[in-house]
């Protein structure tokens, strides 16, 4: 019982957490404007989320199930946000709605995904495509308004996403246990998957909830297996 309590948990926090910051986005940004301890405390569960891969694979679902809110929120104010004038085409104006619909649609498949297939390599596709879609979308609107510096990191996060999606098998087998030596250009996607799959459910067969008398399940697919 408390096994399926921590897996429920596990599926709906990350949603709940995205919803509420982009929900309370403008108090949540006001409280870190007056609260200085704020932004090394957001830093430093960054740092945790990159050792720790439980807490890395929560954060990563709350990323992407935030950017499908922002872009379903963003499909609302398309009419009171004009395009630039470097931007301001009928086609392009006509075609923000549908390429916001497309970027929450992927985040959110991924968010989906990653709950349940941790690190499947279709997953992090959608995610980072995305994050290509969005970020790149809203840096290019805000430096033909603003020029701003902000808006060109927007644009090189969006970029950077974009290469995260073309080389994902390349990301994907960084999970691999250390002192794996693999060659990622001579592996196809299914092998990869397969390597993953079967590090990740050695990882969450060792973080799972046991009662006291139960005994930790086996992972079968790693036994006799010389790469496992």
């Amino acid at each position: 019982m408390v096994r399926q309590l921590i897996l429920i948990l596990r599926a709906v926090a990350p949603l709940i957490v995205a919803w509420c910051a982009v929900e309370y986005e403008p108090q949540l940004t006001r409280l870190a404007g007056e609260r200085q301890a704020i932004l090394p405390l957001t830093a430093f569960v960054v740092l945790a989320a990159v050792v720790l891969p439980m807490l890395r694979q929560s954060l990563v679902i709350v990323l992407c199930y935030g950017v499908a809110f922002l872009a379903l929120r963003d499909i609302t104010r398309v009419g009171m946000d004009p395009l630039p004038a470097a931007l301001n085409y009928d086609f392009i104006d006509q075609a923000r709605p549908t390429v916001l619909v497309l970027t929450a649609g992927l985040a959110a498949t991924a968010a989906v995904g990653e709950t349940f297939r941790p690190g499947a390599i279709w997953a992090r596709r959608c995610y980072f495509g995305a994050a290509a879609l969005y970020f790149t979308g809203i840096g290019a609107v805000h430096y033909g308004k603003y020029g701003s510096v902000q808006a060109v990191l927007l644009l090189l996060t969006g970029l950077t996403a974009l290469l995260g999606c073309i080389f994902a098998p390349m990301f994907t087998l960084l999970d691999e246990p250390q002192g794996t030596t693999v060659d990622p250009d001579n592996l196809p996607d299914t092998v990869v998957q397969d390597r993953v799959d079967a590090a990740h459910r050695r990882t969450l067969i060792s973080n799972e909830w046991h009662e006291p008398d139960d005994t930790p399940p086996v992972d079968m697919t790693t036994q006799g297996r010389p790469d496992a």
